[in-house]
């Protein structure tokens, strides 16, 4: 392979790499904030995190300077730098705003939606950083970069709500999952969360800390077999979708294939009930 070919190959990967770095460090970090590790560990996830975060700048740096411009360059560290504070703000929301003693803020669905996904688009925000990453790499013009970048952020809010829904699953003919109910535990709002605390009155973390796994296990079952609670979600699920179908159009790119795939990825998950995956 030529040595110029190896080169811009060297880059390509030093990118693909911070990104999954990135996405690493963020990882790590909500370890923390979810309970999800050991009390005694947790220093030292946060610590990686931090760590990593710094390995991402390094990566980019190291990027060749006759195949990739400085001023590319630099955008790519811009990107990441507004993609780390939007994240964080979304797990200040999560941990602050976003939970069971705020549950009677919202008076109806449509207000307590419209705060979900603000914080659905803040956490997923390396959803649509690899596409813009990419674009810029390929000095995609300017309106077309942050038209896709649009689009893909309601992808984002789509996949972290598959996340969130995920967490309240028992998974069947999987690894079982010995963090399950972690978003409930910590008292989270999220849509599938916000739907169960009305159905059973629950306002408070001293009712929630009264459950115990099995139970839940029950409990979540019947909810996601009953089919207000499906169309519920369903709904939100399939606006969102409907408006990335929309966004991406106004790209003018041909992504008839790339969202074929994308739908089946998103609404054909294990990670989401059989109910809503046979819609």
């Amino acid at each position: 392979m030529p040595e110029e070919k190896q080169r811009k190959l060297s880059d390509v990967k030093n990118i693909l790499t911070a990104i999954e770095l990135f996405n690493m460090s963020t990882y790590h970090s909500n370890l923390c904030f979810d309970n999800k590790i050991e009390d005694n560990l947790k220093y030292n996830h946060y610590i990686y995190s931090m760590l990593m975060y710094d390995v991402v700048y390094q990566l980019v740096y190291q990027i060749d300077n006759k195949y990739i411009e400085p001023e590319i360059r630099d955008k790519i560290i811009h990107e990441f730098q507004k993609c780390n504070t939007l994240t964080y703000a979304g797990q200040y929301k999560d941990l602050n705003e976003l939970n069971i003693k705020n549950l009677k803020m919202f008076s109806n669905n449509k207000d307590f939606i419209n705060a979900y996904n603000k914080r659905c688009l803040l956490l997923s925000t390396s959803v649509p950083l690899c596409a813009k990453v990419g674009m810029i790499t390929c000095n995609c013009d300017v309106k077309t970069t942050d038209t896709v970048y649009d689009a893909i952020s309601v992808l984002g809010i789509l996949l972290q709500i598959v996340n969130d829904i995920s967490d309240c699953m028992k998974m069947h003919g999987q690894k079982e999952n010995t963090k399950r109910y972690s978003d409930f535990n910590n008292g989270k709002l999220t849509l599938p969360l916000y739907k169960f605390y009305r159905d059973n009155n629950i306002n408070s973390q001293d009712q929630i800390n009264k459950y115990h796994k099995d139970e839940l296990d029950i409990l979540f079952y019947r909810f996601f077999e009953d089919d207000t609670n499906i169309m519920f979600i369903y709904e939100v699920m399939m606006g969102l979708w409907k408006e990335f179908i929309s966004r991406i159009k106004e790209s003018n790119y041909s992504f008839k294939q790339f969202c074929a795939y994308l739908y089946t990825f998103v609404f054909r998950t294990s990670f989401l009930p059989h109910k809503i995956s046979n819609l």
